[in-house]
């Protein structure tokens, strides 16, 4: 784990906790006197800890018989803690914008991004459904803060404002905000025609949050997620979001 990772874990769980899950990310499994050992405090002290880490569903505890005497706990990262430490795949997904913009045809990037968003439109609107403007914007929401956005609405003149406090793509976005346009229009599809939707502030362009307007229109009829300008899309096993 790099000096950096390792700070910011220390920071969120605390020295001794992300110690522990320092060295299981280095190994299969350890027993709690292993750990101890590692730490450099009592066995008690040790399983205080991951009694806590258990709790938190960042490791997991195995009986494994030991020969004579009672089976040995052993103890491994869970996905979860996994998840804690870093990866690459933002670079890896930046590179590959990069590589089919480059080396391919700006077509080449479109159409992926337009196959994304009719991804990311057949998968919210497995939820986003309802008769009224209001409610689909609040369900719209839900589904996106559901999936890590930390989304919220609130009213807005004739309007709403859907704001994200966090964006799940920003390494990515950041260098390419052709994601943050496309995702906007995949709100505006799954939300229908009596709406504008307009994206005014995005995290990958440095703002705190990404916020978008939805302005109902005044007179109009709710367009389906499937319109012969989209046609529908069958929704993916996994989420585009």
């Amino acid at each position: 784990m790099t000096d950096q990772a390792a700070t910011s874990l220390t920071s969120l769980l605390g020295e001794a906790r992300a110690a522990v899950l320092d060295h299981l990310g280095s190994v299969t499994s350890a027993t709690c006197a292993a750990l101890a050992e590692v730490l450099g405090v009592s066995t008690e002290g040790t399983r205080k800890h991951l009694a806590l880490l258990l709790e938190d569903g960042l490791v997991t505890a195995e009986s494994v018989p030991s020969g004579r005497g009672r089976p040995a706990h052993h103890y491994a990262l869970t996905d979860k803690a996994r998840r804690l430490f870093p990866t690459r795949a933002a670079a890896v997904a930046d590179e590959l914008f990069d590589f089919i913009s480059s080396s391919q045809d700006r077509e080449a990037l479109r159409d992926y991004l337009a196959w994304r968003s009719d991804r990311q439109t057949a998968s919210l609107a497995q939820t986003v459904d309802a008769d009224d403007v209001a409610g689909r914007v609040h369900q719209l929401a839900a589904a996106l803060d559901q999936a890590g956005y930390g989304a919220k609405v609130t009213a807005a003149g004739d309007g709403f404002e859907l704001t994200q406090h966090h964006c799940v793509i920003r390494e990515v976005a950041s260098s390419h905000p052709e994601l943050c346009a496309t995702e906007a229009q995949a709100f505006a599809r799954v939300l229908g025609d009596e709406v504008n939707v307009s994206r005014h502030l995005t995290i990958a362009g440095g703002a705190p949050a990404c916020v978008c307007r939805v302005d109902v229109r005044a007179t109009s009829t709710r367009a389906s997620a499937s319109t012969t300008s989209n046609p529908p899309v069958k929704a993916p096993t996994r989420s585009a979001m």
